[in-house]
């Protein structure tokens, strides 16, 4: 996937060697390709993140000054985190 997003990143940094300007067959495939790499980058980004080592588990607490820390940490909004909802009941269908 690395290789095939390397090519089409490659091929759109150069697209006036690759395509036709006046070809409208030629402008919709560049556009598909452009369209497929970021869609593989997405992809690449969310694997990553799925297989990205745990740092930390604990609770999230909330400090005296009213923010969130996990094991003495504070978080932030910016701070990515995924957490189990223990007490959360699922809709029915």
């Amino acid at each position: 996937m690395q290789r095939v997003f390397k090519q089409i990143k490659d091929m759109e940094d150069e697209w006036p060697n690759h395509y036709d300007r006046n070809d409208p067959e030629e402008q919709y495939q560049r556009g598909m390709f452009y369209r497929a790499g970021d869609l593989m980058d997405d992809a690449a980004r969310v694997l990553s993140q799925a297989f990205a080592e745990v740092r930390d588990e604990g609770y999230v607490q909330r400090n005296s000054n009213g923010r969130y820390a996990l094991n003495g940490r504070e978080l932030f909004s910016s701070s990515n985190i995924e957490f189990l909802a223990t007490d959360f009941d699922p809709p029915r269908l």
